[in-house]
């Protein structure tokens, strides 16, 4: 059950006091009962002794009193020359002096009845007791408990001498409920008395009848000590002693009644409980009433933060007092107005770009919704990506590049028309919304901008270039939906961006190629990972020595959904979305392992790899090299790395660390496609280079155009003066071959020999080469000739 505020405030004021006078109530019961026992023990003990000095006083009066009659001369002649009636009749007579029970005179010459006994009810069971003492000995106990006809007697005797012991006078003392009555009188405490197992059939007796006797010995360990005895699970203490030392069959048990003690104390506690009832009934009215006057201005509160709660921030929250109420008054108008200020921030962030506060994504959504509403309005929507913006920002620093991009943002305001909105949706992205603005004027205007962006942005007395590619798509020309205008916008871009152009409008079946793209984007790491890219291996034959030199590993996927797809289409998309390097490593690791392969075949072979500029910009390429040489224990000189002169070129300081790094470990480096680049000369005597790859598109025509030849003797004298070796690409012919030959060429690669071929099947090119393959006579001579 959930308590209510009140409810809680009350059990907070109540719950103390009850745990406060339950607790000393506790205290004073549990005292009093310790109290109580301790006070019952000692009344026990002393009632033990006053019993025991009474009965010692008792059986002395009563030995007295039989001593001194048994010395009477009047009743000894009665013993000695009677009759029975008359010895019964002097018995009476005497017994009643003292008052006791029953008196007997045992007649030790008697042959068959022994005593006379002034009760003749008990006469038979008192001589089958003395017959029994006589035939243990000739003389009665002064003192002894009798047990006859089911009851108790205390007897005490005398011998009777005339002048010789003629007899035993006893007197014997009935013990009844009567003894135990006076018992008790005398002591204040309930009295039994109890036979022990030696008396079979004895009843025990005490002062009240309603007593079961038997239990009273219950938990009895010796006599003078108090115990424990329970009965119908009352607790009584008791206290037993021998009814007579010198017997000691039977026990005289004292006992007492813990509840009646205690009683006194229970009628106590009663009206403790009733003071506290009346002391709780006046608390809780009194509480109720602070609670209530607590609650409400609480309740007050509660309101005022569910309005907040709701989003209402005009609720004023006052409170007159200045205790803690008022100061959580002052708290929740504090929090109300901070959350107001906070939401409004909030809310800006939201629809806001945080570092240029230009409006964001969810604007253009919103925006573009609004203009799609306004019937026969046409409006241009444009996604402008600058590139070059990390590395700016890695140049200048974290602080700088903000203040930068606030600049950048600035200047693209100033360009555009007052008319447009500039929205900012990713790091490198922006997107430009143009109101009743066509397509051939919103090209023109971007490639304005872009040119202003190429030419440099001017920061701290700095022109810091940048790459601008703009893609455009026209409502309703290109879309008449809001997520299709902006994926078509960015599909534009990024052929702008392929091609290198400023501005790129919108081509229709564009979309479908993009898709295309992302799905190899999507699918190209997991193809790795599962390993379904192969790499085959085009040979790469060395013209002078006329043998196998080595070869050039080519990457292949067979796509599940779109067949054999050109290393010319994936390998770019892997270079934009970072996934290149992961493929070079791919192919890092299967090329060295069938070198390794085939090195151990006995081919002394070099393995050609081509690196992109992502890969040479990467930290980790120089490391994962040196392990897979390790792992596959290669020597690294049979390694050639091939790069392009654009990708050295994009980044030429990286690029040629990188290089240099690698060629000390003893690894060597190619230029790939050289003639197609934008690298000069100078640039190609700095780096750190080996070897020089012809590009096959002056190679394959050199049969029909002269001018072809020519430029590729050029080269390779050119690459000789600079220390390099070359290698020709697009060898297609014997007349080729023998051209290169005898420019001094050192290798050729291409179809004349054959295409990249699977592991298995470039192993098997390599067991089965032969130079008259591809060199005989007549084709040695129509080089010659032709080239003559």
């Amino acid at each position: 059950m959930q308590l209510s505020f009140v409810q809680k405030l009350l059990v907070l004021t109540m719950l103390p006091l009850l745990i406060a006078q339950f607790g000393t109530l506790f205290g004073v019961m549990t005292t009093a009962q310790n109290e109580v026992r301790e006070t019952a023990i000692k009344e026990l003990q002393v009632a033990a002794t006053v019993t025991e000095q009474y009965l010692v006083s008792r059986a002395s009066r009563l030995q007295q009193a039989a001593q001194v009659l048994s010395a009477d001369y009047a009743l000894k002649e009665v013993f000695s020359f009677g009759d029975p009636a008359s010895v019964r009749s002097a018995l009476i007579n005497h017994g009643s002096r003292i008052e006791a029970d029953f008196t007997a005179f045992v007649d030790l010459d008697a042959d068959e009845q022994l005593a006379v006994v002034s009760d003749q009810a008990i006469e038979a069971g008192f001589n089958a007791y003395v017959n029994d003492q006589a035939g243990a000995s000739d003389a009665m106990p002064a003192a002894s408990i009798v047990f006859v006809d089911s009851q108790f007697y205390q007897i005490f005797s005398a011998p009777v001498r005339a002048p010789t012991t003629i007899g035993y006078l006893v007197f014997g003392i009935h013990i009844g409920d009567e003894f135990a009555t006076s018992l008790a009188e005398l002591t204040g405490k309930d009295v039994a008395v109890v036979p022990n197992a030696s008396s079979p059939g004895a009843l025990g007796i005490a002062n009240a009848q309603d007593k079961k006797v038997s239990n009273w010995v219950d938990g009895f360990t010796q006599t003078g000590s108090v115990y424990s005895n329970f009965e119908s699970q009352n607790e009584y203490l008791a206290i037993a002693t021998a009814l007579m030392d010198a017997d000691g069959s039977v026990l005289l048990v004292l006992r007492k009644s813990i509840a009646e003690a205690f009683e006194p104390y229970a009628r106590a506690k009663d009206s403790i409980l009733g003071v506290g009832l009346l002391i709780l009934t006046v608390v809780a009215l009194l509480g109720t009433g602070l609670a209530r006057g607590i609650a409400h201005p609480i309740k007050q509160l509660t309101a005022a933060a569910s309005k907040i709660a709701e989003g209402s921030y005009d609720t004023e929250i006052k409170s007159s007092s200045q205790d803690e109420i008022g100061r959580l008054a002052a708290a929740l108008q504090t929090m109300q107005t901070a959350i107001s200020e906070r939401e409004n921030k909030i809310l800006h962030q939201t629809l806001h770009d945080n570092l240029t506060g230009l409006p964001n994504g969810e604007q253009l959504n919103a925006a573009i919704g609004q203009s799609l509403r306004i019937p026969r309005v046409e409006f241009s929507l444009v996604c402008l990506q600058l590139s070059d913006l990390q590395r700016i920002f890695s140049l200048i620093g974290q602080h700088a590049a903000e203040e930068f991009m606030l600049g950048l943002c600035g200047l693209l305001r100033e360009r555009l028309p007052a008319s447009s909105v500039l929205y900012r949706t990713g790091t490198h992205e922006f997107f430009v919304l143009l109101p009743e603005c066509a397509v051939e004027q919103t090209a023109s205007l971007m490639a304005s901008v872009a040119e202003d962006l190429r030419t440099g942005v001017r920061y701290q007395n700095k022109s810091l270039l940048l790459r601008a590619h703009a893609g455009i798509a026209a409502f309703p020309e290109h879309g008449d939906q809001r997520e299709s205008l902006i994926r078509r916008a960015k599909i534009a871009a990024v052929d702008a961006e392929s091609a290198d152009h400023a501005t790129q409008t919108f081509q229709a079946g564009r979309e479908e190629v993009f898709e295309r793209h992302l799905a190899i984007a999507n699918e190209l790491p997991l193809a790795i990972e599962r390993g379904e890219i192969e790499v085959h291996y085009q040979p790469k034959v060395s013209i002078q020595q006329r043998r196998v030199h080595g070869a050039e590993a080519l990457v292949r996927w067979t796509h599940k959904d779109f067949g054999f797809m050109s290393p010319e289409e994936f390998i770019p998309i892997a270079e934009q979305t970072g996934t290149i390097f992961k493929l070079t490593q791919y192919v890092l690791n299967q090329s060295m392992a069938t070198l390794a392969r085939l090195r151990s075949q006995g081919h002394s072979l070099c393995m050609g790899i081509n690196v992109s500029a992502r890969d040479l910009i990467e930290e980790g390429l120089v490391a994962y090299i040196e392990y897979c040489l390790t792992v596959h224990q290669l020597d690294p000189a049979c390694l050639i790395l091939e790069v392009t002169e654009t990708s050295i070129m994009e980044d030429l300081e990286v690029a040629s660390a990188t290089l240099e790094r690698l060629r000390a470990m003893g690894i060597r480096t190619a230029i790939d496609d050289f003639g197609t680049g934008q690298s000069s000369m100078a640039q190609l005597q700095n780096l750190p280079l080996d070897e020089l790859k012809i590009d096959k598109s002056f190679v394959m025509p050199m049969a029909e155009e002269a001018s072809c030849e020519t430029l590729v003797t050029a080269t390779i004298d050119l690459a000789h003066r600079l220390g390099m070796t070359v290698v020709a690409e697009g060898v297609e012919d014997a007349y080729a071959l023998n051209c290169l030959q005898e420019h001094g060429c050192e290798v050729a690669q291409g179809y004349y020999f054959d295409r990249a071929l699977p592991e298995q099947a470039f192993t098997e090119w390599v067991a089965s080469f032969r130079p008259d393959q591809f060199w005989t006579s007549e084709q040695e001579q129509a080089g010659k000739t032709a080239g003559a």
